[in-house]
């Protein structure tokens, strides 16, 4: 089964008594909300979404000894569904690890910064992956600290 899923900034705890959001705020008050009822509805179409293969759901129909697959790693695409970046291990399950994904520094309604936490109970413990930063020069994610000729995660063919 494919997993989509979009990269959106933290929604504001509640909606206030004054709705209006900074200009360069991604939620407002959704227009259709009820009299009295504020709903907080995105203002614009994210920039930026991550697919993955949901392999636990795979599995959930394959008989208990099936061999694991070789699935393809998580993208980032952009709203043109151009590959941005990627993640080294499945997202949200890689079992027996787990994946968690912070994003922040919002710029443009991009997160200019992308951090993944892993939940594992093996012998090694919790760990962080790189965090991927925005390179807007390049319209690419790329891994802290990873030199500019490292492989990139996008398919190129």
């Amino acid at each position: 089964m494919l997993w989509v899923a979009l990269i959106l900034p933290p929604r504001p705890p509640a909606p206030s008594a004054d709705p209006a959001a900074p200009p360069d705020h991604p939620w407002g008050i959704c227009p259709e909300a009820q009299a009295g009822l504020a709903v907080w509805c995105l203002q614009f179409t994210p920039r930026v979404a991550l697919i993955s293969v949901f392999a636990e759901t795979y599995y959930a129909t394959r008989a208990a000894d099936a061999p694991w697959e070789d699935f393809p790693k998580p993208m980032l695409v952009d709203r043109e569904f151009r590959c941005v970046g990627g993640l080294p291990e499945l997202f949200p399950f890689d079992q027996p690890r787990t994946l968690t994904l912070r994003h922040g520094l919002w710029r443009d309604g991009v997160p200019q910064e992308i951090r993944v936490q892993v939940s594992n109970p093996a012998v090694g413990g919790d760990y962080a992956l790189p965090a991927l930063r925005w390179d807007a020069a390049e319209h690419r994610y790329r891994a802290a600290g990873a030199k500019a000729s490292a492989d990139f995660p996008c398919p190129t063919s």
